[in-house]
C-alpha cells in the first residue's frame, strides 16, 4: 500500500487515480485492478493501491478523496460504505466511480451477486441434488463481503423456490485464506449428514472444498459437487464448475467511466451490471452418479491433518 504521504508531497507529478478496496490481493479483486490499469495506465495515469481492510486506513484514504492535487480521480472497489460516507463521496468533486459494490449518487459498475449465487445452487438442483451446503470467506457468523452476502441471498432464495428447508448447519465461514476455506469445508463435510453439493461465494472457496475432500477421500464428483464463484484464471486448472464474472472486463468499463467524468462527459447507465454465466465444469454431476472425473492428484491435503 501506498502512504498517504507519498500523494500529498507528489504536487507537482504525474496525476494518480486511487484504486480503494478492502484486501485488494483477494483474486476476485486483483483481476479488476488489473482491467482497470490497462485502461489508466494507457491513459498516461498512474494507479496507488489503497488498503482499506483497516478501519484506520479506511478512515485516512477515504478523508484523502478531493484533498490532494494529484489524484484524478478514484475507484472505489468492493467498499461499503455508511449513509454519511456515500453523501459526502456523492458531494465531491473528484471522478469516483464505485466498482463491484453500488454506492449511492455515484455512477457504478457491478454485477448480480444474487443471481450469480442462484445461478449456482440452481445448477445443483437441476442434478437433483437437495443437501446443498454453502461454503464463503468470512467470519462472525456472515461472508466479509456484501459480494458474498448477495450471492449467498441467491443461494437461499434458490432453495426456498425449490420448496427446500433452510438448514443454517449447512452454512460455514472460512475467513479470508484458503487454509481457512480447507478447515471449514472439512467441518462441512465431516457432518453425521454431510450435503451431497457444496455451492460457494468464491472459486477460493470452491477449490477449498475441493482439496478438503481430496483429504477426506471423497470422490469429486462421483460422491460431492462442487460450485465455485467468479471464474478466476488462477483456478482454472482445477475445472471447476463456475460462475463466470467479467472481472477483468468490469476494472475496464469503470476506468472508462472514470475517465469519461474527468471530461466533464455523462456516464450511462448510472448503474452499469454486467453479466454473468454458468460454466459446466468437471466438478458437477448428478446426485450419487459414481464416475471417476479423471482429475490430477491435489497438492492441499497437508493443511488438513486426519480425516474427521
Amino acid at each position: 500500500m501506498r502512504d498517504a504521504g507519498v500523494l500529498v508531497g507528489d504536487g507537482l507529478g504525474e496525476p494518480a487515480v486511487l484504486f480503494v478496496a478492502p484486501f485488494p490481493s483477494r483474486p476476485a479483486i486483483a483481476e479488476r485492478l488489473a482491467g482497470a490499469q490497462e485502461v489508466l495506465r494507457d491513459s498516461g495515469l498512474r494507479v496507488v493501491i489503497a488498503d482499506i481492510s483497516e478501519a484506520t486506513d479506511r478512515q485516512r484514504w477515504l478523508g484523502l478523496l478531493g484533498a490532494v492535487p494529484t489524484l484524478a480521480g478514484a475507484l472505489l472497489c468492493a467498499v461499503e460504505t455508511t449513509p454519511e460516507e456515500a453523501a459526502l463521496l456523492s458531494l465531491s468533486r473528484l471522478p469516483l466511480v464505485a466498482l463491484d459494490v453500488g454506492i449511492k449518487g455515484l455512477p457504478s459498475t457491478v454485477v448480480n451477486d444474487v443471481l450469480a449465487g442462484r445461478l449456482a445452487t440452481e445448477h445443483l438442483l437441476a442434478l437433483g441434488h437437495r443437501r446443498i451446503g454453502f461454503l464463503s470467506e468470512g467470519g462472525s457468523g456472515e461472508p466479509a463481503l456484501r459480494s458474498a452476502r448477495r450471492r449467498m441471498a441467491g443461494h437461499l432464495e434458490a432453495l426456498a423456490v425449490a420448496g427446500i428447508a433452510i438448514e443454517r448447519g449447512l452454512v460455514r465461514y472460512g475467513g479470508t485464506s484458503m487454509e481457512d476455506a480447507v478447515k471449514a469445508a472439512t467441518t462441512l463435510l465431516c457432518q453425521s449428514r454431510p450435503p451431497t453439493a457444496i455451492a460457494t461465494a468464491s472459486d477460493v472457496a470452491a477449490a477449498g472444498a475441493l482439496f478438503a475432500a481430496q483429504a477426506l477421500r471423497i470422490p469429486v464428483p462421483g460422491q460431492l459437487s462442487i460450485v465455485g464463484n467468479d471464474g478466476l484464471a488462477q483456478t482454472a486448472r482445477l475445472l471447476l464448475t463456475t460462475v463466470r464474472h467479467p472481472l477483468r472486463e468490469g476494472g475496464r468499463l469503470a476506468a472508462e467511466r472514470l475517465l469519461a467524468l474527468g471530461k466533464g462527459l455523462p456516464v450511462r447507465p448510472r448503474h452499469q451490471v454486467l453479466e454473468v454465466t454458468l460454466a459446466q465444469g468437471a466438478t458437477t454431476a448428478p446426485v450419487h452418479q459414481s464416475r471417476d472425473g479423471g482429475r490430477p492428484p491435489l497438492d492441499w491435503s497437508s493443511i488438513v491433518q486426519g480425516a474427521c
